[in-house]
């Protein structure tokens, strides 16, 4: 069975600096993007640019959470929940999301590794009480 197929907006029909097509969108009734209409000066194309790696280039902080701990499996449930929502609303952007949930997950796996132990040791304590009776 064949999916039918997705309309997709028309891409720009300028060319990189490479020689490689644009991929970008095309914004404008010239079938150009934004990087390369005409429309746009050059020296508005440059501050965009500037405006862009210093946004890029920005450390962003996490906004404040109230009592959250990444020391239990809940607490780390309820940060990344809120992170997830952050995300939603755009309070946070998707790189910083991205790297509390990798956080997030380091942690369970952390986690999944001393609860074996755990287990292991209780599993032996168990056998060896077994053996002696």
């Amino acid at each position: 069975m064949t999916r039918p197929m997705q309309p997709t907006a028309p891409t720009c029909q300028g060319f990189k600096k490479n020689g490689d097509p644009c991929q970008s969108p095309a914004t404008d009734a010239t079938g150009m993007c934004y990087w390369h209409s005409e429309r746009v000066s050059a020296e508005d194309r440059r501050a965009a640019a500037q405006k862009g790696a210093l946004v890029m280039h920005q450390r962003q902080a996490l906004p404040a959470v109230a009592d959250v701990r990444m020391g239990t499996p809940e607490g780390c449930l309820q940060l990344l929940q809120q992170t997830v929502e952050e995300m939603k609303t755009g309070q946070l952007d998707t790189r910083t999301g991205n790297a509390v949930s990798y956080a997030v997950g380091t942690a369970c796996k952390i986690w999944e590794v001393m609860l074996s132990d755990r287990i292991d040791k209780l599993e032996r304590l168990v056998h060896g009480r077994a053996r002696r009776r």
